[in-house]
């Protein structure tokens, strides 16, 4: 409070007048804003847009309903239940609340737990199918080996074989490089050519059911890889 109008308030409660006077003089002292300017003040700050009537959209309005009647129904529920005498439709709230808070911090602790199981090597990260033999460390050796393996009807031995076999004749092409550890969405994102990327994303669909989703291999989903395969080129 400004000191010139605190000195005529406690002049004026001393003396017994009364504050309306007090509030008088002290305007005529200039102690006070004038009148024009708090009215202007108040009309600037009732203009701004969150004392603004906003239309509802029909949507909106027909989601704020459906909200409306299922607190009210569950509250109804409750207090038919329990009979606690107090507003139901607060209680249905805040148990809503509750249980959204318990299933949010239930899913937080779900990923993390999984994260720190996948950080640790507890689950299956994808595979580096690039075989370690030898014998196999070849575009064309891996190639043969699955034709072979799909021949004798080993369709997921086989599926493993091109798949590895594809990388290697990738990498050997300069089209994209083979990395221990590497997706194979990685490598279809380093393929320029949108010909040869389809095509290798379309082998992926045929093998990832089998090698990450447990999926039975087939002489279909082989017959689907070799397709896609030959489509890139790495079988001719």
């Amino acid at each position: 409070m400004p000191a010139a109008l605190l000195m005529l308030v406690l002049q004026r409660q001393v003396a017994g007048f009364g504050s309306a006077s007090v509030v008088q003089e002290a305007s005529e002292a200039g102690a006070l804003p004038a009148r024009a300017e708090v009215t202007e003040t108040i009309d600037r700050v009732l203009s701004g847009d969150e004392f603004l009537w906003k239309e509802e959209s029909y949507i909106s309005s027909l989601i704020r309903q459906a909200k409306e009647k299922f607190f009210e129904l569950l509250g109804s529920a409750l207090e038919s239940l329990f009979g606690l005498g107090i507003d139901s439709v607060l209680i249905a709230r805040v148990i809503i609340f509750i249980l959204a808070a318990v299933l949010l911090l239930l899913a937080i602790k779900l990923i993390i737990l999984y994260l720190d199981r996948r950080r640790r090597g507890e689950l299956p990260a994808e595979q580096d199918w690039v075989s370690t033999q030898p014998a196999l460390q070849t575009p064309s050796a891996l190639l043969d080996a699955a034709r072979h393996s799909a021949a004798e009807g080993r369709f997921e031995e086989a599926m493993h074989q091109l798949y590895q076999g594809v990388i290697l004749w990738l990498d050997e092409r300069e089209l994209a490089g083979y990395e221990a550890g590497k997706t194979g969405g990685e490598y279809a994102r380093e393929i320029k050519s949108a010909e040869a990327k389809n095509s290798f994303k379309e082998l992926l669909r045929a093998f990832y059911p089998v090698a990450f989703g447990g999926r039975s291999a087939s002489s279909e989903k082989w017959a689907s890889m070799q397709s896609a395969a030959d489509k890139i080129g790495a079988l001719e």
